[in-house]
């Protein structure tokens, strides 16, 4: 049986993409908050939170990580994912996404990240985008999640990117930029065998 356990609280708008962190007996729940009412909210999505301990209370802890202005690389803050790093730091990635960059042919989709002491404040960090390596679309790069690669003792970013060439609807790839640090990073290859 299907239950639906959460939903905000403006009938008009929707909660998207739910990307979970877990820490100390709570489930930090970010997602992406639609008005769907441009009218009223103004255009574009920001990450919300709510956190639960047993997915039947839940903590609405409003915005997480704000859209930014229209003539920014963020006016849609889309999917990501959290990290937490040894020294107690944690850091969202997430797609920045600007419908507007469509019209002057520019890279729409970058990767951005926020950083936070306490999973609560987040400051963006928008000086160090990563776009779409050469090669792949500048409208399909989105999605990171990041892990520790233990076997190479670096940072690895899985990323959803759509290759310039091949069939049109079929040249989606996952694709892996590293770093050392969780703020600069390198295209490193495609996760496609060849």
């Amino acid at each position: 049986m299907y239950r639906l356990f959460y939903h905000p609280t403006d009938p008009r708008s929707a909660a998207a993409d739910f990307i979970p962190f877990y820490e100390n007996g709570v489930y930090h729940l970010f997602y992406l908050y639609d008005h769907r009412n441009n009218q009223k909210n103004g255009e574009g999505i920001s990450w919300h939170k709510v956190t639960t301990k047993d997915f039947v209370h839940f903590e609405d802890h409003g915005i997480a990580v704000p859209k930014g202005n229209l003539n920014s690389l963020d006016p849609y803050v889309f999917t990501g994912s959290v990290y937490k790093r040894a020294d107690n730091d944690y850091y969202l990635f997430y797609t920045g996404h600007s419908f507007h960059s469509h019209e002057d042919n520019q890279q729409s989709e970058c990767i951005l990240y926020a950083k936070s002491k306490d999973l609560k404040q987040w400051n963006k960090v928008v000086d160090h985008p990563i776009y779409a390596p050469q090669g792949y679309s500048r409208r399909d790069f989105r999605d990171p999640f990041v892990f520790f690669n233990e076997k190479d003792n670096n940072y690895w970013m899985l990323l959803c990117a759509r290759s310039n060439s091949g069939p049109r609807i079929r040249c989606g790839e996952t694709i892996v930029f590293i770093s050392t640090d969780l703020e600069n990073w390198q295209f490193s290859h495609s996760l496609i065998a060849t």
